[in-house]
């Protein structure tokens, strides 16, 4: 075996590729995610989970992201099926889980 070090892949959580069978509006929903969580939600979260807080600030703009109820028809939901929810928190959850748990209580048991 040589010393050269190999360049590590780029992490990717989609093993069945389940992203490249959406649509491009699709896609372009679950870009708005994972931006989203990397810029609000990423830099702030372990100080909220050391205060054993929530970022309520940050529930304005999850209701604006539309994410909310992301697999229910009418209520100005997407209605994007659950393959599209089960993404949507896939996303979340690779940034925080009690993020994409607070956003499917929400849309499962509130909403629903």
């Amino acid at each position: 075996m040589s010393n050269r070090q190999m360049a590590l892949p780029e992490p990717n959580s989609d093993f069945y590729n389940m992203l490249g069978t959406l649509t491009d509006e699709q896609q372009i929903m679950i870009q708005d995610i994972r931006m989203f969580m990397e810029k609000e939600v990423a830099p702030i979260i372990s100080e909220y989970w050391q205060r054993d807080e929530f970022p309520q600030e940050l529930i304005p703009k999850t209701g604006k992201l539309g994410v909310i109820g992301m697999g229910l028809d009418g209520y100005s939901c997407p209605g994007e099926g659950a393959v599209m929810e089960g993404l949507m928190a896939m996303e979340m959850a690779r940034i925080d889980p009690s993020f994409a748990t607070f956003v499917g209580v929400q849309g499962g048991l509130a909403m629903g």
